[in-house]
């Protein structure tokens, strides 16, 4: 009698170990399946865009100067295309990088340069800053502004911005300057 009820403790043990199981490997798959289903796939990637100015010599000495670039294309149509997203599934679009290189003369350096200031507009969009730098010091051939941190995802998803520099110098240059702008946006996205 004693080892039937020692057998059948032990029976309905195994059972119940095995049901906990069971359930446990229920919820894990659930878990994960039903996850995998509710998240939307994202994708995130780089939007490089490039803008050549210059700063023509004889430009006055600590007073703001508004230099307007020519439209740029941004091209964003084919890119989000080319990463599987479209413009409507664009969740946001950060400035993660703006730096300018002199390209000409190659023996000017950035000494002359006190504040400069990168603002964007795109139709039926106010202008706003990108980017900025005051009181500069370097003295190299490239410096990096500091990010506004906005989302500029409305004005990327045009297929042209217009972009402002406004630039205020603290040194007289005898030639003019011309400079690159080069532009890294990080695109965050649903895909398609």
């Amino acid at each position: 009698m004693v080892s039937f009820f020692i057998q059948d403790l032990f029976f309905s043990y195994i059972c119940n170990m095995k049901k906990i199981n069971l359930l446990g490997i229920l919820f894990v798959l659930i878990s994960i399946f039903g996850a995998c289903k509710k998240e939307k796939r994202g994708i995130n990637f780089n939007l490089y865009l490039k803008q050549s100015f210059i700063i023509q010599n004889g430009s006055p000495i600590n007073l703001p100067i508004s230099i307007l670039l020519p439209d740029v294309t941004t091209n964003s149509t084919a890119q989000f295309e080319q990463n599987d997203t479209r413009a409507e599934l664009i969740n946001s679009i950060k400035l993660t990088t703006l730096d300018l290189h002199i390209e000409d003369p190659p023996s000017q350096d950035f000494s002359f340069l006190k504040d400069v200031e990168v603002f964007v507009k795109a139709e039926n969009l106010p202008e706003i800053r990108l980017a900025y730098l005051f009181n500069n010091s370097s003295n190299s051939q490239s410096i990096s502004l500091k990010i506004e941190d906005q989302d500029f995802a409305e004005y990327l998803k045009k297929e042209q911005i217009s972009l402002r520099v406004k630039t205020v110098v603290h040194k007289t240059f005898a030639h003019q300057i011309k400079f690159n702008a080069d532009m890294k946006f990080r695109v965050n996205a649903s895909v398609i």
